[in-house]
This record gives C-alpha cells, sequence and structure tokens, in this order.
C-alpha cells in the first residue's frame, strides 16, 4: 500500500510538471506569434 501511495504521489508530481512546461511551451509559442505580427 505505501508503494502505491508513493507512486501516486510521484505520478501525480509528473503530471504536475508536464502540466507546467506545456503552460510555458503555450506561453512561449504565444510570445513569439506575438512578436511576428507585431513586426
Amino acid at each position: 500500500m505505501f508503494k502505491i501511495h508513493n507512486f501516486r504521489k510521484l505520478s501525480a508530481r509528473i503530471l504536475l510538471g508536464v502540466f507546467l512546461l506545456m503552460l510555458l511551451l503555450n506561453s512561449l509559442h504565444h510570445h513569439k506569434r506575438n512578436t511576428i505580427v507585431e513586426k
């Protein structure tokens, strides 16, 4: 049971990290697009 709980915590952290990474990439992509549009 401890292993399962630990695995859940680890998977939750990984999912959170991936989510934040995708948000960061998405914001960077929009920023690049906006700068291109301004030029």
